[in-house]
């Protein structure tokens, strides 16, 4: 058997197509209508087109439209596939960091009642002033603590494994 390529990795996480990781994609003008015409639900944002993770022509066999997917798609490289292309981490790490996320956003969609083509990104990010200010009363932070921190973790290991700070 070969030695596993960055694509398996690829292949077997997803997370940038199904809303783990973003709560929409971006569209260059050019690439609405075709998007459209191959069933991507797009609308148009403040910052122009776009279409919302879960990606609608993402499944269990991957991207339905792998060729004619949208340049934002093809041209993402999260930070572990990045690291493992460098040669920085193995391809085991590479695994288990997907791992890690994936049952943690696993963890995370049960707890606030996420399903599917929902993002889980749109979500936390939607209902994280609201769990802030719940978080200030103790007895919310005792029954809740888990969630609580899980949500710190998943914020974690995006950033520090999948996409980096919007600062950067």
């Amino acid at each position: 058997m070969a030695d596993p390529t960055p694509q398996d990795l690829c292949r077997g996480c997803g997370m940038c197509c199904d809303g783990t990781l973003f709560a929409y994609v971006p569209l260059r003008e050019d690439e609405a209508e075709p998007a459209r015409r191959v069933g991507l639900p797009v609308v148009t944002s403040k910052d122009g087109p776009e279409f919302a993770q879960g990606c609608a022509r993402y499944g269990e066999g991957g991207c339905a439209i792998y060729e004619a997917r949208p340049h934002a798609c093809s041209a993402f490289r999260c930070l572990t596939l990045q690291r493992l292309e460098a040669g920085e981490v193995s391809f085991v790490e590479a695994k288990r960091r997907v791992g890690r996320l994936r049952a943690l956003a696993s963890s995370l969609r049960a707890a606030l009642g996420v399903v599917a083509p929902t993002s889980l990104r749109s979500t936390v990010t939607t209902r994280a002033s609201t769990l802030a200010e719940a978080a200030e009363d103790a007895t919310f932070r005792r029954e809740n603590a888990e969630l609580l921190l899980d949500l710190g973790s998943y914020h974690a290991l995006v950033e520090r494994d999948f996409q980096r700070a919007a600062s950067e």
